[in-house]
């Protein structure tokens, strides 16, 4: 917009030939106003009274004849910034530019160190870190109380004997399973990093391929540990099927020591007298409370034995089947669970099928069934913790069920 100067009152007279007079034209044109540059039209003093220039100040500019606001200095009740982010915190800087936390990770909450505002996870919160292969925990910021559960893994299972018609061709025994312990600690007693070490579950008996040859045993569950805070046992493996016995169950990881421990615990006992609390089970698929349940039997003329289930530990693996002299093949058994005294993990195989598997947290694989007409079955893989299911015996001319692999080790870490 063009300022228009111009008298109020405007002269109709046409103007006179001299020229050094101001004429009427010259009263009614528009009047030019000068004003120095950045300079704005007002009046600062007080009261009615001529207009004055008034200086534009800082924070504002005229740029191409428009007044625009420009960085305002917190000295002039100003950000000092051009641009705030979206969803942050402002902290005041003094008469600098201020400054801004950004909200971070999702619970964090607003915290001072003593100097400033940052952003973290709030001391109350809580997490929950799981492992199922080695690693290293890291304990949270503000943490107040760690609690520690270890699984340690379960045993091979043993596989089947290979032999002749009119034998007894045992099945393999099945693996124990890997003990559970846990602790609650104060944070404070942790250090920063603390390695986890995962057991591998125990590798079954290898199958056998030439003729009247035992059954193979397998080998232990590995230990599983948080730094050396604490530490799970790995359940003890099966032994393979021979001829005229089925393979003997492993035992399972006691808690307060390696060796499976009859008894060790004290009451409550299971169902079993041979059972203890903490202890593992050592006998034909026995429960455990903490400890590993015992696996199953391999049978000789029979289908063998179900797992030992476990309340917390791992369970057992069902034995493997094997072939009566009298030449009849038997269906076996499933393994241990986390329920019973036995049974209801890894279904037992069928008419020479392989034991199912241990799917579930504890539960042990089930048993290979055997057959006339071709291989045995091969035992089920345990789930965590869980022992491995043993395998089918066979006859001569076809292979032995394998031993199932016992289930890896397992760390839960609860931080609050």
């Amino acid at each position: 917009m063009t300022i228009s100067l111009k008298h109020t009152f405007q002269s109709t007279k046409p103007d006179g030939v001299d020229t050094a007079l101001v004429q009427p034209s010259n009263w009614n044109d528009e009047h030019t106003l000068t004003v120095a540059t950045n300079k704005l039209i007002g009046r600062a003093t007080a009261g009615t009274g001529a207009a004055e220039e008034i200086a534009i100040g800082t924070a504002l500019s005229v740029s191409g004849g428009t007044l625009a606001v420009t960085t305002v200095p917190v000295a002039n009740g100003g950000t000092g910034a051009n641009t705030l982010a979206a969803n942050n915190v402002i902290l005041g800087n003094g008469t600098s530019a201020v400054q801004t936390v950004a909200p971070g990770t999702i619970g964090n909450v607003l915290t001072s160190d003593g100097t400033t505002w940052i952003s973290q996870a709030g001391a109350g919160g809580s997490s929950v870190a799981e492992f199922t292969s080695s690693g290293t925990w890291t304990k949270p910021a503000g943490a107040k109380f760690v609690m520690v559960e270890c699984w340690g893994a379960g045993a091979g299972g043993g596989s089947g004997r290979r032999g002749a018609a009119g034998t007894t061709r045992g099945g393999g025994g099945a693996g124990g399973g890997g003990s559970y312990t846990y602790r609650v600690f104060n944070a404070s007693d942790l250090s920063a990093t603390e390695t986890v070490t995962i057991g591998a579950g125990g590798t079954g008996g290898a199958a056998r391929t030439a003729d009247n040859t035992d059954g193979a045993s397998g080998t232990n569950g590995g230990d599983t540990s948080f730094g050396t805070k604490l530490v799970a046992y790995g359940g003890f493996p099966a032994t393979g099927g021979g001829s005229g016995f089925g393979g003997g169950g492993g035992a399972g990881a006691g808690v307060l020591s390696v060796a499976a421990n009859i008894n060790s615990g004290g009451e409550p006992k299971l169902t079993h007298p041979v059972t203890g609390q903490f202890g593992g089970a050592s006998g034909n698929g026995l429960p455990a409370g903490f400890g590993g349940a015992s696996g199953g039997y391999g049978g000789g003329n029979n289908g063998g034995t179900q797992g030992g289930s476990s309340y917390q530990g791992g369970a057992g693996g069902g034995g493997g089947a094997g072939i009566s002299s009298a030449n009849v093949a038997f269906n076996s058994f499933a393994g241990g669970s986390r329920t019973g005294d036995s049974g209801g993990g890894g279904s037992g195989g069928v008419s020479g099928g392989s034991g199912g598997d241990g799917v579930s947290l504890g539960f042990g694989g089930g048993g290979g069934a055997s057959t006339l007409a071709g291989a045995g079955g091969s035992g089920g893989t345990g789930g965590i913790a869980g022992g491995g299911g043993g395998g089918a015996g066979s006859l001569n001319g076809n292979n032995s069920g394998a031993g199932g692999n016992g289930g890896n080790g397992f760390v839960r870490v609860y931080t609050w």
